[in-house]
């Protein structure tokens, strides 16, 4: 029983740090006891965190005030270290001092002393009664994660954080994600005994156990190539011209020379030189520029230029290979009227001496330019403009 008899003494609470949520009711029920009463007494406050707070206050004079039940509920969301303590004129003095684990209650009640009830209402004892995992959990307040009790042999977890263990053993583990392993953590030491220029991989299409792989010595010297243009050398070897990246058959962009290309069906194939600059097609020896065979050809042994023919005669060669084409060998059309349709320049004489002749024979005929027909040689008359 605890007895309150003097003005001077109190029963205070308080908790050794500030709660994280929320305050802990607290109940008392006490009577009040004189010569010629037996008065019943209930009262009801909350914590203030490490700040004293009476929870059965001092009896009047003469009066013996006998506390039959005390309760503190802890309503924070951690355990809570709860104090009561007996203030006599300042003096305290403690009379428990227990550490609640959320939803467990401290009970005091007259003829049976302090106890503490967990969430489920089983009295936590020195001795463990048997109970459920829940129960165990209103216990104990320093516990991690969720669910039942498991133990060493064979547990089930879900979802475990493991933290960093000193040891773990993954003989028999399943579906371990590779974005999870820190760097080093697999080396050549831990996965097998590789003879050179072997690798673990698949040389099959199929899934499963992994296979040694073989990699030749050619390619493992690409591999060992750090940048592009040492693979372009070691791929194309002693033949190997030039300098810059590695072209693609799409949309290749090239820098100045290219040596002997095959363009296979390009489609439209456009050349589009910078401004200002020409575009120059350089033939050397007896290679001709040739369209389509015969439809434009530069003989560059010659320098002849042929049209519909591969064996330019001349300088200029225009040859209508079909008889039933039905269109001129040549036609020339011009719209300015002040410009004439040919311009012959040649060396002239008063003589037959050269292609173009001032000779004449009278009239109003001023020359002759000498032209060739079917290998003979004729005389086309020129005359000066017209006076009428």
């Amino acid at each position: 029983m605890i007895i309150l008899d003097a003005t001077t003494k109190t029963l205070e609470i308080d908790l050794a740090g500030a709660v994280t949520t929320n305050q802990l009711p607290v109940v008392a029920s006490y009577v009040d006891v004189t010569t010629t009463a037996y008065t019943p007494i209930s009262s009801d406050t909350a914590t203030n965190s490490t700040t004293a707070v009476t929870i059965v206050s001092a009896p009047a004079a003469s009066t013996q005030r006998q506390v039959k039940l005390l309760t503190v509920y802890n309503a924070d969301t951690v355990s809570v270290t709860v104090t009561i303590q007996l203030n006599n004129n300042s003096t305290l003095r403690s009379l428990v001092v227990v550490t609640l684990a959320v939803g467990s209650t401290l009970v005091y009640t007259d003829g049976e002393g302090w106890r503490v009830l967990t969430s489920a209402g089983a009295v936590v004892t020195s001795t463990l009664s048997p109970m459920t995992s829940a129960q165990l959990a209103a216990i104990i307040s320093d516990e991690t994660g969720s669910g039942s009790a498991v133990f060493a042999t064979s547990p089930i977890l879900v979802t475990p954080a493991l933290g960093t263990p000193s040891a773990l053993v993954l003989t028999n583990a399943t579906g371990l994600p590779t974005a999870g392993l820190v760097n080093g953590a697999v080396t050549l030491a831990k996965m097998a005994d590789l003879a050179q220029d072997q690798f673990i991989g698949r040389t099959t299409a199929s899934t499963g156990v992994p296979q040694t792989a073989t990699i030749t010595a050619a390619a493992r010297t690409v591999l060992d190539d750090s940048t592009v243009a040492a693979m372009v050398d070691t791929l194309g070897g002693a033949s190997s011209v030039g300098t810059g990246g590695l072209a693609r058959a799409t949309s290749p962009v090239f820098g100045t020379n290219i040596s002997t290309p095959a363009i296979v069906s390009p489609g439209a194939l456009t050349v589009t030189p910078a401004a200002g600059s020409g575009v120059a097609i350089v033939l050397s020896g007896a290679g001709d520029f040739v369209v389509n065979t015969n439809q434009f050809v530069v003989d560059t042994s010659a320098g002849n230029v042929g049209i519909g023919t591969t064996s330019p005669a001349g300088k200029l060669h225009s040859k209508q290979a079909s008889t039933t084409a039905a269109i001129p060998v040549l036609e020339l059309e011009q719209l300015d009227v002040s410009e004439e349709f040919i311009n012959f320049v040649a060396a002239s004489a008063a003589s037959v001496a050269n292609p173009i002749t001032t000779w004449t024979t009278g009239g109003t005929i001023a020359g002759h330019v000498r032209i060739g027909i079917n290998g003979t040689f004729y005389w086309f008359p020129f005359f000066t403009a017209p006076t009428a």
